[in-house]
């Protein structure tokens, strides 16, 4: 009995470790390994290899829950390997969480089954849900820039607005709904970033999500200009500027009277600016207007002044010469003048020279000009007018002045013995008058020197 026993055991013994043994003795799996993880929406294959002298027959995959996958199509099916002709690719385009099990490989070799496995692990990708790319606050409220996060393991959130990090602080917390920023300003608009992390032991994943946050505020005057000018049977001009999120709309008043276009007033919106075109037919034209600027978040208004305007009084001028064929001018504005002034028109011509052929130059700022590359030694006249809002002064009565020329002198036993003064009418030619005039200087010179040794 105890031989029979031992037999039986021994068989036993070798039967268990036959079938160890072909438990996927006969099988390979690429990429190798009995675990692999991908999160949702991944796509992987993993192709199950036979010997190529097992003669295995019968190669198929299973489900984690035991049902043979044998279409060819679809999110998960088999297709023959391309790389090993032998083989049998388990094909997974879009991984889910309830793919996640232990998926078998079988094969018959030698009329007995063999086996390998691995088990697949699925986490859930980053999803950003009821998060919108463009979120609107109100200047002054406390606002929560939405984004919602969903992954398995739970995400790691930072956030970035034009492109530099947003760390907790007084004004702005991180929380898990997102970024909470306390009485927001227009200066909080701007493109934000809310990026999700999750680190696996296998794998990580990153994403991010791009929102563009733009902060609503009430119109804010751009420019402070109130008071305008013109005259009867003219047009004036009358603008508004204001600047607000979302864009304002301008209205404008006389009275309590809303304008609109008309015979009399005309008006032009933009984006930031309104101008009312007012045609001045009479007096009652003249006085004050109203404009009413507003969005949905709130309103402001400014009392406008259409006043009767005058052309500046005539200025005055002084000129000089103290440069080679230089002219300066110096304007001075006259101090009764109500409007600014906008510009003047210089004047300048040779003497002689028709004032219809004079040339001219037009500044909007600046009262001290300089006039290069005129003629040397020669009479100019010139003439000043000033500019406003309303229009044009006078010209000045004109004034002349005499550009300087170019002067050559020479020095005999430290004496000047010759000065002359050389006029013409370029710079090429006063020069080529000077080289000559230095030569006959410096012979004469030459000649006082030695007159004693040539006695």
């Amino acid at each position: 009995m105890r031989f029979v026993g031992g037999a039986v055991l021994l068989v036993l013994v070798w039967q268990v470790a036959d079938a160890g043994h072909s438990r996927g003795k006969h099988l390979r799996l690429e990429p190798d390994g009995d675990y692999h993880a991908y999160f949702t929406g991944d796509a992987f294959f993993v192709t199950c290899i036979p010997d190529m002298m097992s003669r295995a027959t019968r190669l198929t995959w299973q489900t984690p829950d035991g049902k043979e996958i044998v279409t060819t199509r679809g999110r998960v099916h088999v297709e023959p390997s391309r790389n090993n002709i032998l083989g049998l690719e388990l094909v997974v385009e879009e991984a889910r969480q309830k793919d996640q099990g232990m998926f078998k490989c079988t094969a018959v070799v030698d009329g007995r089954e063999t086996t390998i496995q691995f088990y697949l692990r699925v986490y859930l990708s980053i999803t950003f849900s009821d998060t919108s790319e463009e979120q609107i606050g109100r200047e002054g409220s406390n606002f929560m820039i939405m984004c919602h996060v969903r992954s398995d393991p739970l995400p790691i959130v930072s956030w970035y607005v034009n492109g530099s990090i947003v760390l907790d602080g007084p004004r702005r917390t991180l929380s898990e709904d997102g970024l909470f920023v306390r009485n927001l300003k227009t200066t909080d608009a701007g493109n934000y970033v809310c990026r999700a992390l999750v680190v696996t032991p296998e794998k990580s994943q990153i994403q991010d999500k791009n929102i563009a946050v733009h902060v609503h505020y009430k119109p804010v005057w751009t420019n402070e200009v109130d008071t305008f000018y013109s005259v009867l049977e003219s047009t004036g001009s009358l603008t508004c500027e204001s600047k607000s999120e979302p864009n304002p709309t301008f209205e404008w008043f006389k009275g309590s009277s809303l304008l609109g276009n008309s015979k009399i007033y005309k008006i032009k919106n933009e984006k930031y600016r309104s101008t009312l075109q007012v045609k001045i037919i009479n007096y009652s034209n003249f006085g004050t207007y109203l404009c009413l600027v507003s969005n949905n978040v709130g309103e402001i208004q400014k009392d406008m002044f259409l006043l009767e305007g005058v052309p500046p009084n005539v200025p005055s001028f002084s000129l000089s010469s103290n440069e080679p064929g230089v002219l300066e001018v110096n304007i001075q504005q006259p101090l009764q003048d109500d409007l600014p002034i906008t510009g003047y028109t210089i004047q300048w011509k040779q003497f002689d020279v028709p004032w219809k052929n004079a040339k001219e130059y037009l500044t909007s700022k600046g009262t001290e000009f300089m006039f290069h590359d005129l003629s040397l030694d020669t009479n100019y006249s010139v003439r000043v007018r000033a500019q406003n809002d309303i229009g044009l002064s006078n010209y000045t009565e004109p004034q002349t002045q005499r550009t300087q020329g170019l002067v050559a002198e020479t020095v005999v036993d430290n004496s000047k013995v010759l000065s002359s003064t050389f006029s013409g009418t370029s710079s090429r030619s006063s020069i080529l008058i000077t080289g000559v005039a230095s030569f006959m200087i410096t012979a004469v010179s030459w000649v006082i020197r030695h007159w004693t040794m040539i006695s």
